[in-house]
């Protein structure tokens, strides 16, 4: 479900209420984020659904056209056949006139007295046995030709029977794929809506996702401009003196830095390249920058160095964040010997301690 956005109150008076707004943001901006990746993740399943579907019907079409092709070859068999059995009965009828009178004068005779008649009416017994021979052969003849005719017609009609039920066959396979077809393209249809619809969705919470961003930055530039019209706490420059506590600026963003919080290093000597990892003195000679300290990057080799963040060297102190426009507090009382912008620290103070030590705090507002 798509969150309702809050807008922000421009009319925020306190760096807390700002930082709640702005927090407010962040939460919306990373819910819809995390909405917006699950809803492109459906999407995508949902798009390899349909292009399966359309695989599938591409393969059932393809089926359907090789069915009608073989229920279309049946047909023309089937009419081939139908022709051979009309050839066959024609011959049959022919035959059958041909040999109707030798069948009819000869049985209606009967054999004992054809026999005898041919007997009597031949002159020499080679006539009689010339005259039975005959009719022995015409009988065979007629016999043999009904006989062969009927085979025919039966294994022609057999063939007629079996490919009747096949082109019924085909005919119900044909149904059946039409159906499946349909089927496949209703799946498609909804697959496809489904889609659209996931797209749609997709598109509303980018929206969302660009105007939480732009609130949670309003909300950074209107705590910026409420902590510059405030001041520091010291005049700018060097020489002012602090107490341990005591607030020096608020955590910021400046410089080279991913997002807000305060640069903390100990060093020795007025040197930077004498820095040591400040867990060494935190709780102990020097206190911490920020009243709730969270550390989101530790002192050397940290997996963000070893990538190549510093070109090759340690991270030289660790980051604490207590939330954008927090105050910094002096780690220990001493003067101030920095307060400007200082590179890629940004906007940076830097102290030397009565105990010998320096501190730097970078990437402040002011």
């Amino acid at each position: 479900m798509v969150m309702l956005f809050l807008p922000l109150l421009a009319s925020a008076a306190t760096v807390d209420q700002l930082n709640q707004q702005k927090s407010t943001a962040a939460q919306q901006k990373a819910a819809a984020q995390q909405q917006a990746a699950a809803k492109q993740k459906e999407a995508d399943y949902l798009n390899s659904q349909v292009n399966s579907l359309e695989k599938q019907i591409n393969e059932t079409q393809r089926a359907i056209n090789e069915t009608n092709a073989q229920v279309t070859a049946t047909q023309t068999k089937i009419e081939e056949l139908t022709a051979q059995i009309k050839t066959q009965e024609d011959i049959l009828i022919v035959e059958n006139d041909k040999m109707g009178k030798l069948i009819a004068s000869w049985y209606m005779e009967g054999d004992d007295s054809s026999l005898t008649t041919a007997i009597l009416s031949s002159n020499t017994l080679s006539e009689v046995v010339t005259k039975q021979e005959y009719y022995d052969s015409i009988k065979q003849q007629i016999e043999s030709t009904i006989d062969k005719i009927n085979q025919i017609k039966a294994e022609l009609e057999k063939q007629k029977t079996e490919q009747d039920a096949k082109i019924a066959e085909l005919k119900k396979l044909q149904e059946t794929q039409e159906l499946q077809k349909s089927g496949l393209e209703n799946q498609q249809w909804t697959k496809s809506r489904l889609l659209k619809d996931t797209t749609a969705m997709i598109a509303q919470l980018k929206d969302e996702e660009k105007r939480a961003a732009a609130a949670e930055k309003t909300a950074e530039a209107q705590i910026s401009a409420l902590l510059a019209a405030r001041g520091s706490q010291f005049g700018a420059g060097s020489g002012q003196r602090v107490e341990q506590g005591d607030v020096i600026g608020y955590e910021g963003s400046t410089g080279y830095s991913t997002g807000p919080h305060v640069h903390f290093m100990v060093f020795t000597g007025g040197n930077l390249a004498n820095h040591s990892n400040p867990r060494n003195y935190l709780g102990g000679t020097l206190g911490w920058p920020l009243r709730n300290n969270r550390v989101t990057q530790e002192y050397g080799w940290t997996d963000y160095a070893a990538a190549g963040a510093y070109g090759g060297s340690i991270h030289n102190g660790i980051d604490v964040t207590d939330g954008l426009g927090a105050p910094v507090l002096a780690a220990a009382s001493g003067t101030v010997m920095l307060h400007q912008y200082f590179g890629g620290y940004g906007n940076a103070v830097v102290i030397q301690h009565d105990n010998g030590l320096w501190t730097l705090y970078g990437h402040l507002i002011n």
